[in-house]
């Protein structure tokens, strides 16, 4: 296998506390509209993603779930989405992502009425491009968004390994199963606990010194960086099966 791996330094202590101001700014904004006056954004392009539409929260803020994502350290100190706030100036996509991790928080209810409404006229969709599954009944919903929308294909990368296996525990328990459309990849970082007893495909960031979270990179599948190009290719995320690895460059 060959691969790049990006040369990249953990944020520095004053770096993260800095975006943790920006979101508080941007999250006491939100809390200032009327709830009824709040409504989810669905982005239509990204530079990672392309013109895959995506809805995302903001990261940090509901991430609290994952395992190693608040420790020095761990993914919250890489975090390619805090990267655009802390080095890119993109402070902008706050505003939005408040907005709807506020409504997600508030009335997630109207929060998944209103995307699934909106999914209809897609035919792939990202969850979380920033930010993280809050819990199990947030799992439950985003399954249903993908029952209500059997023509789109929705994709989520989570380190929120708990909410996912006690949903769906639950749900087997009721004759229920994950939504053949909706595809669920386990990220993992090294030295986080994996927990996986249903066999999700899983995702490991490739640091510059080779390390990654797996043991070992026999028939990992290496991302090429453009979701556009799977897509094509139809292979990659979309189309990860139960058991398989995806390794990406740290970026």
């Amino acid at each position: 296998m060959s691969f790049s791996p990006i040369n990249k330094k953990p944020f520095s202590t004053a770096s993260l506390h800095r975006y943790n101001e920006l979101a508080a700014e941007a999250m006491e904004r939100a809390y200032a509209i009327p709830i009824s006056d709040v409504h989810v954004y669905i982005s239509t392009s990204n530079a990672k993603t392309g013109d895959i539409p995506s809805f995302s929260t903001l990261s940090g803020v509901t991430c609290a779930g994952c395992e190693g994502a608040l420790q020095k350290g761990g993914c919250g100190w890489y975090c390619y989405d805090k990267s655009l706030v802390i080095n890119m100036g993109r402070k902008n996509i706050l505003s939005s992502r408040a907005k709807n991790t506020r409504l997600m928080f508030e009335d997630p209810e109207r929060a998944f009425t209103e995307i699934s409404k909106e999914c209809y006229k897609f035919r792939f969709f990202r969850w979380h491009v920033g930010g993280e599954i809050l819990d199990s009944s947030y799992v439950c919903e985003m399954n249903r968004v993908a029952v209500e929308n059997p023509q789109c294909s929705f994709l989520v990368f989570t380190k929120n390994h708990r909410a996912v296996n006690k949903w769906l525990e639950a749900a087997r328990q009721n004759g229920s199963d994950v939504a053949s459309n909706f595809h669920i990849i386990f990220s993992v970082w090294p030295g986080m606990p994996r927990d996986n007893p249903f066999d999700f495909p899983e995702a490991s960031p490739l640091f510059p010194d080779g390390t990654t979270a797996f043991e070992s990179l026999e028939n990992c599948y290496l991302c090429g960086n453009s979701c556009k190009d799977c897509l094509l290719a139809d292979c990659g995320c979309f189309n990860a099966g139960r058991g398989q690895k995806i390794l990406f460059n740290l970026h």
